[in-house]
């Protein structure tokens, strides 16, 4: 009889420190991430599951052409996944599809322009300065709705309502409320990064809400573990009142780094 209570305490001991190492690993070293649209097109596609490394970003500042995972400015429990194209401080533009950093022509191998959801709008963007910690920035400004979710970020705000009603506020103002005084500038507390889809004509990113805070940055796209085709199915049954589909392996993505 205490054999078998030692026996069934270790399996109960083993099962909790599993429990314990899966929960620390997810929080701060690697998590599983699936892509659910097609805004990374062709270097991502739906029904990819990816890696994330969550420990990464701890050491060094992610880099320019680098895929992050991040929190979505408009609701910070929602996770997005975008490249980074410009980094703090830099002035970045698009004439036409073509990206410009500090007025000079850059790298955009990646970007993939096909009429979409966004279409020609996306394909021109004024230049824009990346908001560097102690930055000042106007919110009289015609970005005020950038600096809006910015601010909503810096302050600690979650939920799509709570912070869409504070932006609202920002962008019918020009001004925002410490203790009780309007000012019209703002001091900013975080490094930022312009962050695109590759699929340009068909990713909502900061070219429609703004920059990326170093804070909501979860970590950096590794690897392809997995990958099947929403739209392909090897066969279906259902069995009472439960349908079972086994959908298209993309074998040949699985273990692909992602770049």
């Amino acid at each position: 009889m205490t054999r078998r209570k030692s026996l069934f305490r270790e399996y109960v001991e083993a099962i909790l420190i599993a429990i314990v190492l899966a929960l620390i690993i997810r929080q701060f070293i690697v998590q599983a991430f699936k892509i659910p649209s097609g805004s990374m097109k062709p270097t991502l596609l739906v029904g990819d599951h990816l890696l994330v490394n969550k420990l990464l970003y701890r050491f060094r500042e992610p880099e320019r052409g680098e895929i992050v995972v991040f929190k979505f400015p408009e609701d910070r429990k929602q996770d997005f996944i975008k490249r980074i194209v410009a980094l703090p401080g830099q002035e970045v533009a698009l004439k036409e599809g073509v990206l410009f950093i500090d007025g000079e022509r850059a790298e955009d191998s990646h970007a993939d322009y096909e009429m979409g959801r966004t279409g020609e709008k996306g394909r021109n963007f004024a230049p824009f300065r990346v908001p560097a910690r102690g930055d000042t920035i106007r919110l009289d400004s015609d970005r005020r709705k950038f600096y809006g979710y910015m601010i909503a970020n810096e302050r600690g705000l979650e939920g799509r309502e709570s912070i869409d009603k504070f932006v609202k506020k920002i962008v019918a103002r020009g001004y925002h409320e410490v203790d009780g005084k309007k000012s019209s500038t703002y001091t900013v507390r975080n490094d930022y990064f312009f962050a695109m889809g590759d699929n340009r004509d068909n990713s909502w990113d900061s070219r429609f809400w703004g920059p990326v805070s170093e804070n909501s940055v979860v970590g950096k796209a590794m690897i392809l573990y997995w990958s099947f085709d929403d739209a392909e199915y090897y066969f279906t049954f259902r069995l009472g009142d439960f349908n079972f589909t086994f959908k298209k392996i993309r074998w040949s993505r699985i273990g692909d780094i992602i770049h």
